[in-house]
This record gives C-alpha cells, structure tokens and sequence, in this order.
C-alpha cells in the first residue's frame, strides 16, 4: 500500500463501476513520465481482474474541479483516477534512484464531486557499491531504473483502487 493514504467510502455503491484513469501529471524536466504512469497503473488494475469496467489511461487531465465533474457526467464515469509523478530521478552508478506520486479518486455523490481516496507512494533505491575483501573485487550496480520503482507505486495505488472497491 502507499505511505500516505485517505480513503472514504464511495456514498454511491456501484455494482460494476465504469472507472477512468486519466493521463498523471509530469514534473517538467521529465515530460511524458505522467503519461507512462497512467499506463502502468491501467494494466496493474487490468491484471488484478477487478469488478469494473476500465477505460484506458489516455484521457487527459481536466483542469479543474468543474471540468472533473463535466466529464463524469458527460461520460457517466462513476471513478476517475487523477494522479501526478512530482519527483523522477533515474539513479546511477553512485547515485539513487527516486520516485514520488500521488493519486486522486474522484466520484460523484448528489450531483457534487467528491474525493474517494488520494494516496502518496515513495519508492527509492540504491545503488550496490563496489567491494573489496581481500584481493577480492566485487563490481558494484547502479541503482534500479526509476520506472521500475514507478512501476512499483502503480502496483501500490491498484491496491489501493482494489481495497475501495472492496468496500462497497
């Protein structure tokens, strides 16, 4: 699960929810990142087989709250998942890698949007320096890539999407 999380329970319970994710934000030195994550968090929720019908991950991010809203009645979404990735650094040989996201679910309740969850996942790793013992030399790795650690985040948010849906 992610390191912060808010969840409340959906007011309206759907049986089979129609639930879009929408592109995620990028930091602007690493455009495009946003769009991946959306993606990796589509097919993450796609093998964990859930009860809902879900809409690809190429919709793009309303701007505001009456624009979420305008487009979940438009489209009669019941979920639309909205996130940005605000730190993306691909570690190396001496550096580690990091990547911060968060995620927002929104739905509508008595004509009024209303948050579900939001959620906040961190993932940093290091890199395996290089050893000496002896006259024995270990070569060290870089760090793991920083899409494999936002891969890892959008596992964390589906189990966050699969836990609300579980509470219906």
């Amino acid at each position: 699960m992610p390191e912060e999380i808010l969840i409340k329970k959906p007011v309206q319970n759907h049986y089979h929810p129609k639930i879009v994710v929408c592109d995620f934000q990028s930091p602007r030195y690493v455009g495009g990142i946003g769009k991946r994550a959306s993606k990796m968090l589509f097919l993450e929720l796609l093998k964990k087989n859930i009860n809902a019908d879900l809409l690809p991950a190429n919709v793009p991010m309303p701007d505001t709250t009456e624009q979420i809203f305008e487009l979940m009645t438009e489209k009669s979404y019941d979920m639309l998942v909205a996130g940005e990735v605000t730190y993306f650094l691909d570690g190396m040989i001496s550096a580690d890698s990091r990547v911060e996201s968060e995620m927002v679910i929104y739905s509508i309740s008595n004509e009024s949007l209303c948050t579900v969850g939001y959620a906040k996942a961190i993932e940093s790793a290091s890199p395996l320096p290089t050893t000496f013992f002896f006259s024995i030399r270990s070569w060290g790795r870089p760090a793991p890539s920083a899409e494999s650690l936002l891969k890892r985040n959008s596992s964390k948010f589906a189990l966050m999407i699969e836990e609300i849906l579980a509470r219906k």
